[in-house]
């Protein structure tokens, strides 16, 4: 199948609340990409395409190495695409967990990323295991930038649901407050804690419980369900603080 004349889709990569991923090629270039479809109910909104496209013209600034470039955003019959950099890797989520000193040149190539985007204005807003890919050499890669913010402001639109995903949101996401960047770490917090302990650091039987945990408790000490230095749980407590003023301005 061909969309916009110019990418052939291969092999469908999986599929996610918003779309479905594709490996695809760039016949006109010759080159591997990653092609993101976006799911009927997002596709149908004339304001959440232009969103879309705004988001998708923000993020082709983005060049990094440890960032996934986004090529092209383009419409095809009444469905709407996102052509990606192709990441020939392995999800964060499937090395789960990783000694500590294996973690953190991982970790800091993700901080490397983020502060880079996070200089030119631009927020993740939805930091996981799933949306990091580290390719065969190493080479960490973050992917999905902005794109939970646009899926977030149709959903509320309609349901008054959170942008991002509960595990990894910050209070103020949840609280419906203007997001910053100390709301991009304080998903990284989770993440680190996640990345070195193999589990949440919030075990919580419904959303309600989760929810109120984010807003109400501290994430206990990673020492104390992994092997690991004072100083991450030092980190690790930083960046997770209630309030965004208490956290680091940036990766």
């Amino acid at each position: 199948m061909i969309i916009g004349q110019q990418y052939k889709i291969l092999t469908e990569l999986g599929a996610g609340g918003m779309g479905i991923v594709y490996q695809g090629v760039d016949v006109m270039l010759e080159r591997e990409v990653a092609i993101k479809r976006l799911r009927n109910e997002f596709s149908s909104s004339p304001d959440v395409a232009e969103r879309f496209r705004k988001e998708a013209k923000i993020q082709a600034r983005l060049r990094h190495p440890n960032l996934a470039l986004l090529f092209s955003f383009l419409k095809d019959g009444d469905s709407f695409y996102i052509v990606m950099e192709f990441v020939d890797g392995t999800p964060l989520s499937k090395m789960l967990p990783m000694p500590w000193k294996e973690a953190l040149p991982v970790f800091a190539q993700i901080l490397e990323g983020l502060e880079y985007a996070h200089s030119l204005g631009v927020l993740h807003r939805d930091i996981k295991p799933d949306n990091i890919m580290v390719d065969p050499q190493g080479l960490v890669k973050v992917m999905d930038f902005g794109i939970a913010h646009v899926l977030g402001s149709a959903r509320q639109t309609r349901e008054k649901t959170i942008v991002g995903t509960l595990e990894y949101v910050s209070p103020e996401q949840i609280s419906g407050k203007e997001l910053t960047q100390r709301s991009d770490i304080y998903s990284l917090g989770i993440l680190l804690f996640e990345l070195i302990a193999g589990r949440l650091p919030f075990q919580a039987e419904n959303e309600f419980q989760l929810l109120r945990q984010h807003l109400e408790t501290p994430p206990p000490k990673l020492s104390s369900v992994a092997e690991c230095p004072p100083f991450l749980d030092q980190a690790v407590e930083k960046a997770t603080a209630k309030a965004p003023a208490d956290r680091a301005p940036t990766g």
